[in-house]
């Protein structure tokens, strides 16, 4: 085995630990992750208050029904009752079904935005690194 060198490598097998991955700040990553989080948060309690509001006042209508029905005063009358009851709540459950798209089109907006303006942000960093890297 003469002349056998061993071949090393210059780069080490750990890493530096002073190294740093300088494309991305991570606070800044940090915060735009915690945002986008805090974000989906909002838009899933905003359905959940949106949601309730409509059962609210639909549970009211259902009550208020049982008592006309119960009512002797509309003992002659229970299938147009309930009759106009359907069809309240037909109309009701379609109303509340656009204003569910309207909210979520609208968190679907903002949320395009806020990832516009990241990307603004990032592409602006790497520009920044890349010159004065």
């Amino acid at each position: 085995m003469q002349g056998t060198e061993t071949h090393r490598s210059s780069a080490p097998i750990w890493p530096d630990p002073s190294w740093r991955f300088t494309l991305f700040d991570g606070w800044s990553t940090l915060f735009s992750l915690g945002s986008l989080q805090a974000q989906a948060l909002e838009a899933t309690l905003r359905y959940q208050v949106e949601g309730l509001k409509f059962l609210k006042g639909r549970f009211e209508q259902d009550l208020r029904l049982l008592n006309d029905i119960q009512s002797p005063d509309h003992s002659t009358d229970i299938f147009d009752l309930w009759s106009v009851f359907w069809q309240n709540a037909l109309l009701d459950y379609s109303r509340e079904g656009a204003r569910m798209a309207e909210v979520g089109s609208s968190i679907a907006t903002k949320m395009a935005k806020r990832i516009h303006q990241d990307e603004k942000i990032l592409a602006e960093n790497i520009a920044t690194q890349s010159i004065g890297g």
